[in-house]
């Protein structure tokens, strides 16, 4: 193939850059650099391609030609350059193998991550234009109009959708950073809430997960990991599980609630948040969660019965249960609310899987800075079964956009070795067995240079395991409803007096919200 013959940049200064618009070539070749001009003569320059693909190859041996652009110069008078455009001739007659070329170079098997990404955003870019045209039309409505559909608007809200798309990029890797193991995630998140009228609210959410990468086939156990849920009832479904392509369904939330006067009565799939402290959360016995499952915001719902009476504005109390799919899975409870020297606090009791379980929690403030905690107690008809769990933690924002919270966990059933990451990041961790570690201390410091940028650097380490753990994360919000996240996990531990990677992970997510 006859190689296209680079375009000579355009001079610094020329006799059409005052208030004339001038050429500029809206694509690069590969591995050169091309000065872009605006109506006033701004030079900006564009960064090179990083690779030539074949695909481009074919596009332009077939779609391409060369054009010749004359212009003038006060020091050195006329110039002629080539640049490439559209060969219609080529399109018209489609020749050079175009059907060749699609075949070829968008192959489902070879890409399916690609075509999945590309079909996902279009689809999003259709209804997001969809979207901000019906704000757009809501908001020119003149108060007439407004005021005529009072009673269409209402009955438009009883209905609500939104949700979330986001593609997330894993890279793993232990001593070598040339052994990577690599995983790709496209999640998309749908809720919707349905309202009558004041008192009944009906709520169906579910989330859409494609996997793809090397830990798919490689992990052992990762399909049915996904599948694993808090429930009765099975809502989660593997629907493509070949090579390294995983494509997961869940729902998550499917529940009726009903509410008068002081009750509160919600049957069905939903999130029973007992817990207070932000990073353990011993008091929440009906769905546990991990730390480090930072991908899952909205956490995981187990099926259940709840009644909650409002006593009085500052007191109530909660009783849930969730019948498990065995007589072992059975949990119920009851907890009371009040609040007294301005401070929260809950007390509870009841059974978890066979163990009677009690426990209490607070938070409230030390001058500025907040304080919080958690303790619950489990014990069975076993002996040496009994099982203790404690939390504390403080944390304080100063002036200057510094936040820093410091945590601590107690866990009488805690180890004191960390074999391999999956026991913090893969494992199923509960309520009575909450953390891998006896004694583990949390840190963190965050800090916003600005409204739409954000930096924080956490950490664990466990003083019984001598294992170690860096959390940095860096969050950028790209537009409205658009953020960007880099986060860091690496694990170390112990051995023979030094310590030693378990384990390093490094996530790009991109989120846009709706």
């Amino acid at each position: 193939m006859k190689k296209m013959q680079k375009p000579a940049r355009l001079p610094r200064r020329s006799v059409y850059n005052k208030g004339q618009i001038i050429f500029s070539p809206s694509f690069r070749l590969a591995g050169e650099r091309v000065d872009q001009r605006s109506v006033v003569g701004v030079s900006k320059l564009c960064a090179p391609h990083l690779r030539e693909y074949r695909l481009y190859s074919l596009l332009t041996r077939s779609l391409l030609r060369s054009t010749t652009l004359s212009f003038a110069s006060k020091k050195e008078g006329k110039k002629k350059i080539k640049f490439p455009t559209l060969n219609l001739r080529t399109l018209r007659e489609g020749r050079e193998g175009f059907g060749e070329l699609l075949h070829t170079s968008f192959s489902l098997e070879r890409n399916t991550k690609y075509i999945a990404i590309l079909t996902l955003f279009v689809c999003l870019s259709l209804f997001q234009t969809a979207y901000a045209q019906r704000d757009t039309t809501k908001q020119t409505r003149n108060d007439t109009v407004k005021q005529a559909n009072n009673d269409t608007t209402k009955h438009a809200n009883k209905f609500t959708v939104n949700g979330y798309v986001k593609y997330l990029e894993q890279i793993s890797f232990v001593n070598d950073i040339t052994n990577l193991q690599t995983l790709d995630l496209i999640h998309n998140r749908l809720n919707f809430k349905y309202q009558p009228d004041d008192h009944f609210t009906f709520r169906l959410e579910f989330r859409n997960r494609i996997y793809y990468g090397d830990e798919v086939k490689d992990y052992p156990g990762f399909a049915a990991l996904q599948t694993a849920q808090n429930g009765i009832v099975g809502l989660s479904e593997n629907w493509v599980n070949k090579n390294s392509v995983l494509f997961n369904s869940t729902i998550d939330r499917a529940s009726a609630e009903y509410i008068t006067g002081k009750w509160d009565i919600t049957l069905g799939r939903q999130r029973v948040n007992w817990g207070i402290s932000t990073v353990w959360t011993p008091n929440d016995i009906f769905n546990t969660f991990n730390y480090f499952d930072f991908d899952y915001e909205e956490r995981p719902g187990s099926d259940a019965a709840r009644v909650q009476y409002a006593i009085n504005p500052s007191s109530s109390i909660d009783v849930a249960v969730s019948p498990g799919r065995t007589a072992r899975q059975n949990i119920g409870a009851v907890m009371y609310h009040f609040n007294k020297w301005n401070y929260d606090f809950q007390v509870f009791s009841g059974v978890y899987q066979q163990n009677f379980t009690a426990g209490a929690g607070w938070a409230g403030n030390i001058k500025d800075a907040g304080f919080k905690g958690e303790v619950s107690y489990f014990a069975s008809n076993k002996p040496d079964s009994a099982a203790v769990a404690a939390t504390l933690s403080v944390d304080y924002s100063f002036k200057n956009s510094v936040y820093v919270i410091i945590s601590g966990l107690y866990n009488s059933l805690g180890k004191d070795s960390l074999v391999n990451v999956t026991q913090l990041t893969a494992s199923t961790l509960s309520a009575k067995n909450i953390f891998p570690f006896r004694y583990t201390l949390f840190a963190e410091t965050s800090y916003s240079f600005s409204p739409i940028f954000k930096a924080s650097l956490g950490g664990m380490y466990s003083l019984s395991g001598n294992s170690l753990i860096i959390l940095p994360t860096i969050t950028y919000s790209i537009a409205e409803n658009w953020v960007l996240d880099l986060v860091g996990q690496s694990f170390y531990s112990q051995q023979n007096g030094s310590y030693r990677p378990l384990g390093n992970s490094i996530y790009l997510r991109v989120k846009l919200g709706f």
